[in-house]
């Protein structure tokens, strides 16, 4: 971004903040007023959790919860309402998942940091979704959270064939001192973006990727055989 960009961004994000400390909190799932996610809300999410955790592991990537109801109704909130408050619960609910999958942060997991948006996303909405939810869950784990990809967008993916272009979003990483990297988004659509990201990070020297999300739409469950298996294999074979 530009300094000018950063500004815009800035400004944006104060009077979010102003406002919010005048009007009363808009629930990210249902916009009733009073709390940032509503106790109606944060039941059903209790439910929707419990429901997604009785249900088989799909491949190796985990996710929290099904990308439908309350689910999708929060982060929609989150990423076009700028309803943060959610972010904090979804990736809580994240972070506890993976402590309860027998997760050992500063020993499976050295760092966190997240499969970032295009840069027009992250200036049109004046943050980046899958950062708070990665900054989150680095504080739940007590890890250190940091910014180790970047997009690769415009002029630069000419190399790519269209059917490249279509399947996934290219990432670079730079060389990183870091070897076992948790790595965020924040829903799971076919597992591309995630075994993208990840390959970059091998390239870039890290050893050990751990792909999380917050959660996988319901139709990424039917692709048995498909696309999902494969590039979770992908994935699991550095972890």
């Amino acid at each position: 971004m530009t300094i000018e960009q950063q500004l815009i961004v800035a400004l944006r994000n104060v009077i979010t903040s102003c406002a919010d400390a005048i009007l009363p909190a808009e629930c990210a799932g249902c916009r009733s007023r009073g709390a940032a996610v509503c106790v109606q809300c944060r039941l059903d999410l209790v439910t929707a959790h419990r429901q997604h955790r009785a249900s088989p592991a799909d491949g190796r990537i985990r996710s929290a919860v099904s990308y439908e109801g309350v689910v999708r109704r929060l982060i929609i909130g989150l990423k076009y309402r700028n309803a943060r408050g959610a972010a904090g619960l979804l990736g809580g609910m994240l972070a506890r998942d993976l402590i309860r999958d027998g997760i050992q942060p500063g020993v499976d997991i050295d760092v966190v940091t997240w499969a970032p948006t295009t840069q027009a996303r992250a200036k049109r909405r004046g943050f980046d979704q899958s950062e708070i939810i990665a900054r989150t869950v680095a504080a739940q784990l007590g890890l250190p959270v940091r910014s180790l990809l970047e997009r690769v967008e415009g002029d630069e993916q000419k190399s790519l064939t269209r059917s490249e272009r279509l399947r996934a979003p290219a990432f670079r990483a730079s060389a990183t001192k870091w070897r076992k990297v948790l790595l965020i988004d924040d829903v799971i659509t076919t597992g591309a973006t995630l075994a993208a990201a990840s390959g970059a990070l091998r390239t870039a020297g890290v050893e050990h990727v751990r792909c999380a999300a917050v959660a996988e739409t319901p139709r990424s469950r039917r692709f048995e055989g498909g696309c999902v298996e494969p590039v979770f294999a992908a994935l699991s074979t550095a972890a």
